[in-house]
């Protein structure tokens, strides 16, 4: 069985499978050769809040995206996942994995059964929906003003070109109050 046939005959798949037939990927995923997909069962779509009646609202192109997001060009066991690095989807905005004793990851979504085999690739169900990134770390704190603080700081370091492209960060990001609980109440004098 394709990927594609795994997905249709399974009913636990019914909104992944719908979103397939919206993006037109299901001759893809079942001819296109080797292929690894993450993909969400019902209840991965449940408690992300994603419906298939939202799914029907999406247009075509966002279907795609996410889709795209979930889907790596070749085949990768679960334990061929690296224990922590960036693999490249479809889409082409990285994906970030991990694994541990605690099991295999991709942006620290669990994935809760792996290595399911398909004529053209390997499966692993996650327990939710991937949504690609829209916007870099910079983007993010400077949208939300409880980051003012920070985004000064970040400035004023020379740091602001390094979060606002590409690569693997982790911002432990400090809001306006932890800057204030820590001594700092004015904005001009972040160092």
């Amino acid at each position: 069985l394709s990927i594609t046939d795994l997905i249709v005959s399974d009913p636990n798949f019914s909104i992944l499978e719908a979103a397939i037939v919206k993006a037109g990927l299901s001759d893809a995923l079942a001819t296109t050769n080797p292929l690894t997909v993450f993909a969400p069962d019902n209840a991965a779509f449940a408690a992300s809040g994603i419906t298939e009646a939202a799914i029907a609202a999406l247009p075509v192109t966002a279907v795609d995206s996410i889709l795209k997001y979930h889907v790596l060009a070749g085949f990768v066991t679960s334990t061929s996942v690296p224990v922590s690095d960036a693999v490249n989807p479809l889409i082409g905005i990285k994906l970030f994995a991990s694994r541990n004793v605690n099991g295999v990851f991709m942006n620290g979504n669990k994935i809760k059964q792996a290595d399911i085999s398909a004529s053209n690739g390997v499966m692993h169900v996650i327990e939710k929906v991937l949504i690609p990134p829209t916007k870099t770390i910079a983007q993010l704190a400077a949208a939300d003003t409880s980051f003012s603080f920070l985004v000064t700081a970040v400035t004023k370091v020379g740091l602001l070109p390094a979060i606002s492209g590409p690569g693997k960060f982790t911002v432990f990001a400090p809001t306006n109050a932890a800057f204030r609980a820590a001594g700092i109440t004015d904005i001009n004098a972040v160092p």
